[in-house]
């Protein structure tokens, strides 16, 4: 049989098909925190990687051992013109036979090869990670002065409006939508309005803090075409500070009426 040699075994081995890596697995995940929707892709690629191991290539030649034949008893002996073996080439030579030959021996057979290959398949995995923290954009109060006389009455705008932002995660867009749900007004620290204009009375004198909270309903997706899945709440908050001088208003006076007696001295007296 053939005898295989260690460098033709080696390129057997490595002409061997192997299996396709598989598809990398992703995971998502949104989380929100201290305002802000942290959006995380991670992503593992496992690779087969085919390193063939020490090959072992080993022939064994079995010698053939020669038949034992036994004398031909001599009776009618004929001259044979070949002989395989050296007794016969000598009972030929004793009977006479002087064109007797003798065969060259067979070449011994040489038993199978034995072949070991080996194959390791090493498999390895790599994790991609990236995330990005978004933020609803930072939100005004519309205000036409912020100085006014004690009584007057402030209007206030919030400019709070729906809006996407977008990033970039392991090559991919990522989005995150933000959308004004609920706004309350506060005049020093109280609350006194909701929605996007309000307007505040200033009926003291020094300087009033109107401050704004806004709701935002948070949503993302992991590329551009899928639809929105609802992260949670964000509130953001901004104030403005007003200021009221002058003196207050004057009090209405009272219409005078009869009475019956002084009310001062005698204050249950009629119409006191």
């Amino acid at each position: 049989m053939r005898k295989f040699s260690l460098v033709t075994v080696l390129a057997m081995v490595f002409m061997i098909p192997f299996p396709t890596a598989a598809q990398a697995a992703c995971t998502q995940s949104a989380v929100v925190s201290n305002g802000s929707v942290t959006l995380c892709l991670n992503a593992s690629k496992p690779s087969a990687t085919p390193s063939p191991s020490t090959k072992t290539v080993t022939s064994v030649r079995i010698p053939v051992v020669a038949p034992v034949v036994q004398l031909p008893k001599p009776v009618k002996y004929v001259c044979p013109s070949t002989v395989s073996t050296q007794n016969a080439l000598a009972l030929a030579i004793l009977q006479g036979c002087s064109g007797t030959r003798l065969l060259p021996p067979p070449a011994a057979p040489v038993a199978s090869s034995k072949t070991t290959v080996t194959t390791v398949i090493k498999t390895t995995t790599s994790v991609l990670s990236d995330q990005a923290a978004f933020t609803p954009n930072p939100i005004a109060i519309v205000v036409s002065q912020t100085e006014y006389l004690v009584g007057e009455s402030a209007t206030l705008i919030s400019n709070a409006a729906s809006h996407d932002r977008s990033a970039t995660l392991l090559g991919s867009p990522a989005q995150v939508r933000f959308v004004p749900v609920a706004q309350r007004w506060l005049l020093d620290g109280k609350a006194f309005a909701d929605g996007a204009i309000a307007v505040a009375l200033l009926s003291a004198a020094g300087v009033h803090s109107v401050e704004l909270q806004v709701d935002y309903l948070a949503s993302y997706r992991f590329d551009l075409s899928s639809p929105f899945i609802v992260a949670g709440v964000i509130t953001q908050s901004a104030a403005v500070s007003l200021s009221a001088s002058g003196p207050p208003p004057p009090a209405k006076r009272a219409r005078p009426h009869l009475v019956l007696a002084t009310c001062a001295l005698h204050p249950s007296s009629y119409r006191c």
